[in-house]
């Protein structure tokens, strides 16, 4: 009787863990770049450390500590450019042709730093989206 009462205790605390750590069954999982129609996929990087040259999108780059994948593409669409990358969670790059590196495919796993539930590229892996910019 003593050890069904612990066992009921010991269930009861992991479910309440589970609840209120996001663990387990009832945790969403993160939004993924092919639910999206304008994903393309996830592609390798190389170039600059610490700008756009020599990048696979190499024309406009910015760091963001609330990126998600809604601004970086709004903000390249903006600039003039068909083609948005995220790299390591809080990186957004910018241009009009991609793949130059090939494709990383199940290399772009990093979550994005301004919403969790959304995938924002991997190390040196840019997770590539169509802006919908029509023009020159």
């Amino acid at each position: 009787m003593h050890n069904t009462k612990l066992i009921m205790s010991l269930i009861a605390a992991a479910f309440i863990f589970t609840s209120l750590t996001g663990c387990g069954g009832g945790a969403k999982a993160p939004v993924v770049e092919i639910d999206r129609t304008d994903y393309i996929g996830c592609y390798r990087d190389k170039g600059d450390a610490g700008g756009a040259w020599g990048r696979d999108l190499d024309k406009y780059f910015y760091n963001s500590n609330n990126m998600t994948i809604p601004q970086c593409i709004q903000d390249c669409k903006a600039l003039g450019y068909k083609y948005a990358g995220l790299q390591s969670q809080n990186q957004c790059f910018c241009g009009n042709s991609y793949g130059k590196y090939g494709p990383a495919e199940g290399e772009c796993t990093k979550r994005c730093i301004g919403d969790k539930e959304m995938i924002c590229g991997g190390t040196w892996a840019n997770s590539i989206y169509e802006t919908g910019f029509v023009g020159e």
